[in-house]
């Protein structure tokens, strides 16, 4: 235990000039009374006789490449060394027989390096990881000693988070975390964020939703949070670890802690970057057949009501315009009609083509997003006092058109000693974004909602991006799904001269004005005053801040050139603003009394959380066209407002026994008074206790592999809040008046007046291990937790006043293991390999929900193909919808038309994985690193509406496939085309015959919205990051330079999506925008780029 102690010391101080004088005196001390040499036996430091060469070098840290300073450089199997300079430098003489240089160096790996006749040797040393004294950030961000807690804590660094400079927290934590569900969204969609699953889920109302908080201060949205600026993210998992935060915490806290300066000179550091993204899988089209409803040409005949310029396609063929599906003609090469020849102003007027295959024209079609990023970094640190001053800006452009992004950090930390009893902590961080598009991923958006479900496969994306602003005869901008030719069309026939359904896809993003600003600004301010060394008393303040502002401009020449589009020309806008306030007291007494030790936090909080906001639109289109203004509304403006505030009043207690240094005992307590809960119902309190026992201080004989070894065990209870306002009733105000009077909305739901919080209650234990001098190292948890009252609403009899009832309701159990493993298998001369992988299974079941009740249906897509619903006695979010039919030996059930029969509310699975994990893998050889990260998980099902109506309109390669025949499914059944039926029919008798592709296709749509075509496993293996980072050896290229270190990395997110669950190739399932799938969203992506970091 000592000599741990001593290496944290060490290794803590290393840059201090304290550091430095202490280390050169110890390691000459050590040298000089023979007790330390490469073999650990006492020698007498002997004179160097022979002097037969010099070899010189420099001496850094794997970390930061900062120079070591007083490391000792000696000969193999002699006492005979030097120490580095103040830049690392050495310089030692040694003899002709000499074979290898030790550097040792404490709080880091000793390394023996052969000289192979070499006159200059550089090394670079590796940190040695040390146990004791590990510490981890944990609730209300108290530092804690690793081996005192009796929970899991799983901390991820700076370096790990950082591997590919991810642009937000929530994406740089997938696969690192064991138990944590990343679930990502597509980087179309500018500034959003990654949703969070800790532990799969228990709640009956909510999917997710864990507490960030940073630097102690709560409620943060992850947007808000610089990457550049974190140091280390923590995530309590459980109840166990998040009792202290009573309600908020139900679903899990993330922990962050950003940089502050250490002590030493003023340094700064320059980060700048360029990534590159583009679109990554994308569902796989059919390239046989072009647009419209139906397969047949329809051949022109020019007659006089027609432009004259139109004689020209006298007896020419086209294809159905107005429909946009893809069930038209064959992809032929053959001469016909576009769609946009039909107009006068262009290169292609009244010209003919070759009806082509477009295979590439939906990833043609977007742009290839840049983000551009510079980080400025200035830090000082003396005695007394440490600054740190941060300024980041990152500009973006997305994938789809005229989207872009733009975001300023600032950041400053101030912590300096008043005296040596009082002491003030300082932090303010603010961020500006605004962000220009559509980013709407939803069925039916004019990206994806256009490309996946209604499209023509024929469409030349080139062309359509050259005339994106391409106007018809009437003024309008020409789309590929304008009207049919007919015997009276001209160039002033409306339908003819704009879209029917859809827009040119460039059109609507050029012309659509949509913006929307957020300034976020979070902090707080601490004074801490020290009775003596082992009282303190600290107070803080802190504050989360968000203003919000939008704009909507859609013009009137968008509006107009689309008939069913449903779009008006319209104008709204709208601000918000939310503010949270906290303020702590806590005070912490810190006790050591022979073998036992005491360590105890006591403390409250008061908290205010405000909302309001105000928004007003148009309605039903513009009286003058593009005057933004809402009072230029054709019918009575939409207007609102909103207001919210809530209070919270809470005290807490934390204490911690310790027996010599390896048996602890804690508890914890807190009780919280809401305001959105009843009177005299308000008052909650969640405890917890547990402990820690580190055996391995007694098994150092029995199994010296074992470095470290703990076993941890705790129960805990915490709970959650309502949302303002839940329990009153509500009184609507209508928009309209009757008689001058207003009109109003009575409450139809009653509140059970003995409502309380939600309770969630947990046991947990597990293991930490660490072996063979910590290169190896293993961690296992298994919780079992329980979800009980859960707050619902129920129908009641009408004949109350009522239709339904607040109350508490249901029950739900979920139990899972957790473990981690971590280790270096490869260590050999410059060579090093750094492996962690992690695996979890997590099993949530719907015990209860409430009388009479044995589903609740939870979320639904659009159409209402599939929903997730918790079921009584299965298992947590069962994705629920229509099903084929089948007899009891799974044989489908075929009806008159040989197509399937339905099966209503069946039951597909859970949407949670069965199990799911992550892999990083960090390779260092000399100066150069290569960093891997890979997320992977087992199962969970999820809906694609996009593939169904992807296979309706006849656009995905389903559609046109080969069949047994070697037929083309569209071609006629007579003629060998068709799809094939096996089954039985409703008298059981066998039915195996082919329908058309058109009647298959369509099936699914007419009958009950049958889904399980579209139900997929969502397994997959994907690897979320890779970096190749070099370290310039600085002094070796530059000499005397103002650089300490250069950085350079290529970096890549998302490069790879390794593999899918079998016969699931279209979609991504590491991106889904909703808990039952995905309804049309955005595409997955990748990125590749470059950074530089100069250290000063």
């Amino acid at each position: 235990m000592k000599k741990k102690r001593i290496n944290a010391l060490y290794r803590g101080a290393k840059y201090s000039l304290f550091g430095i004088v202490i280390q050169t005196f110890v390691m000459s001390s050590l040298f000089a009374n023979g007790i330390l040499n490469e073999d650990g036996n006492s020698k007498a430091i002997e004179t160097v006789s022979v002097q037969d060469r010099t070899i010189t070098g420099k001496v850094t840290s794997a970390e930061d490449g900062l120079p070591l300073v007083s490391l000792s450089v000696y000969i193999k199997g002699t006492t005979s060394g030097v120490v580095t300079e103040s830049d690392g430098a050495y310089r030692i003489t040694v003899p002709q027989n000499a074979t290898t240089l030790v550097f040792r160096y404490l709080g880091f790996i000793t390394q023996e390096v052969e000289i192979s006749g070499r006159n200059s040797i550089n090394v670079v040393m590796q940190p040695e990881v040390v146990d004791f004294g590990e510490v981890i950030v944990t609730a209300l961000n108290i530092p804690r000693d690793a081996k005192t807690l009796p929970y899991t804590a799983q901390q991820v660094n700076a370096k790990e988070l950082n591997m590919a400079q991810q642009q937000n927290v929530t994406n740089a934590l997938a696969g690192k975390v064991a138990g944590v569900q990343i679930r990502t969204e597509s980087g179309a969609r500018l500034g959003s964020n990654a949703s969070v699953r800790i532990r799969g889920n228990i709640s009956l109302t909510s999917d997710g939703g864990a507490l960030w908080v940073v630097d102690g201060t709560p409620g943060i949205n992850p947007s808000s949070i610089n990457m550049d600026e974190v140091e280390s993210v923590n995530i309590l998992k459980g109840p166990n670890a998040t009792a202290l935060y009573g309600q908020r915490a139900a679903d899990g806290v993330v922990m962050i802690t950003t940089k502050r300066a250490a002590k030493g000179d003023m340094s700064v550091d320059f980060t700048t970057g360029i990534t590159f993204e583009e679109v990554g899988r994308q569902p796989k089209y059919q390239n046989s057949y072009g647009g419209g409803g139906s397969a047949n040409w329809i051949t022109y005949n020019y007659n006089p009501n027609h432009p004259a310029e139109w004689q020209v396609f006298d007896g020419k063929k086209y294809h159905d315009y107005t429909d946009d599906a893809s069930w038209g003609p064959k992809l032929d090469g053959s001469e016909y009609i576009p769609w946009y020849a039909w107009y006068p102003g262009s290169k292609y007027s009244f010209k003919t083509t070759t009806f082509d295959p477009q295979p590439n024209n939906i990833r043609d079609y977007w742009e290839t997003g840049t983000t551009l990023r510079n980080n400025i970094a200035l830090s000082k640190g003396g005695e007394g006092y440490s600054m740190r001053v941060s300024y980041t800006n990152e500009q973006q452009t997305g994938l789809i058109p005229n989207s872009e992004l733009k975001k300023n950090y600032i950041s400053a930390k101030l912590d300096f000693d008043v005296s040596e009893r009082f002491s003030i902590r300082t932090n303010v961080n603010y961020q500006d974004q605004e962000t220009q598009g559509d980013f709407g991923d939803g069925y039916a958006n004019n990206a994806t909602g256009n490309f996946n479900s209604w499209f023509h496969r024929d469409l030349d994306m080139d062309i359509m991006r050259e005339l994106s602003q391409f106007k018809t005869p009437t003024g309008n901008i020409a789309s590929w799904n304008h009207s049919n030719v007919s015997s009276t069309t001209n160039f002033n026939t409306a339908n003819f001269n704009r879209g029917n359904y859809w827009y040119n896809p460039y059109t609507y993003f050029e012309l659509l004005d949509n913006r929307n600003n957020t300034n976020r600004v979070f902090g707080d301010i601490s004074l801490t005053y020290k009775l003596n060394d082992k009282f303190s008393i600290t107070g803080t303040a802190r504050r989360y801040e968000v203003f919000g502002r939008s704009e909507y401009r859609l013009p009137a020449l968008l509006a107009n050139s689309a008939s069913q589009a449903g779009y008006f020309n319209a104008y709204s806008t709208s601000q918000s603003r939310y503010t949270e306030d906290n303020f702590e007291f806590l005070a912490t007494y810190s006790e050591t009394f022979g073998d036992l030790s005491v360590d105890f936090n006591l403390g409250g909080n008061l908290r205010n959380n405000l909302s309001t906001s105000i928004n007003g639109g148009t309605s039903g289109g513009m009286v003058v066209p593009d005057l933004w203004s809402i009072a230029n509304s054709v019918n009575p403006t939409t207007t609102g407002h909103g207001y919210s505030l809530e209070k919270t009043r809470s005290v807490f207690a934390r204490a911690t026994l310790g027996y010599k240094e390896y048996l602890f005992l804690e508890a914890t307590l807190r009780n919280d008074l809401s305001s959105t809960l009843p009177k005299g119902e308000n008052g909650f309190i969640y405890p917890s206790v547990g402990g820690s026992f580190v055996f391995s201080e007694f098994t150092e004989d029995l199994l010296p592999a074992l470095s470290y070894g703990k076993i941890r065990a705790g129960y805990a209870e915490v709970g959650s809040e309502l949302n303002p306002y839940t329990t009153e009733a509500y009184y609507g105000i209508g928009s309209t008046q009757f008689s001058g009077n207003l009109l109003m909305s009575v409450p139809s739901r009653l509140v059970d007046p003995s409502l309380k919080p939600v309770t969630n209650s947990s046991l947990e234990f597990g293991t930490d291990l660490k072996f063979f001098e910590r290169r190896a190292g293993f961690s296992f948890t298994y919780y079992n937790e329980k979800h009980r009252d859960d707050i619902l609403s129920a129908q009641i009899a009408t004949g109350s006043g009522y239709s339904s009832i607040l109350q508490n309701a249901g029950s739900t159990q979920r139990t899972g293991i957790e473990l981690v493993l971590s280790g270096t298998p490869v260590r050999s001369g410059d060579f090093e390999w750094n492996l962690t992988f992690n695996w979890a299974k997590n099993k949530s079941e719907i015990v209860s929900i409430a009388d009479n009740l044995e589903s609740l249906i939870y979320s639904s897509g659009s159409f209402g193909f599939a929903r997730t619903v918790h079921q009584v006695g299965k298992e947590w979010g069962q994705l629920r919808g229509t099903a084929i039919l089948r007899n009891a030996e799974g044989l489908p059930i075929l009806d008159g038309n040989g197509l399937f029969t339905a099966d209503q509310n069946h039951y597909f699975g859970s949407v949670l994985p069965d199990f799911n994990g992550g892999i990083i893998s960090t390779l260092t050889w000399k100066d150069l690193t290569l960093n891997m990260s890979f997320d992977y998980q087992k199962g969970g099902k999820f809906f694609s509406l996009s593939e169904h109506w992807g296979n309706y309109s006849g656009l995905l390669d389903e559609t046109a496939a080969i069949n047994e025949n070697g037929k083309n499914v569209r071609d006629a059944v007579a003629d060998g085309g068709g799809i094939r039926m096996v089954g039985v029919d409703v008298n059981g008798n066998p039915v195996d015959r082919y329908v058309s592709a058109f009647n298959y296709f369509h099936q699914f749509y007419g009958k009950n919205r049958m889904a399980e075509t579209m139900i997929y496993d969502a397994t997959y293996l994907k690897m979320r990051e890779l970096s190749v980072n070099y370290r310039v050896p600085v002094t070796k290229v530059f000499g005397n330079s103002p650089f300490n270190s250069i950085n350079v990395s290529f970096i890549a997110r998302n490069p790879w999506l390794i593999a899918t669950a079998k016969g699931q190739d279209n979609w991504d399932p590491s991106d889904q925008s909703a808990s039952y799938g995905e309804n049309g969203q955005l595409p997955s992506t990748r990125s590749y780029g470059l950074s530089v970091k100069f250290g000063f």
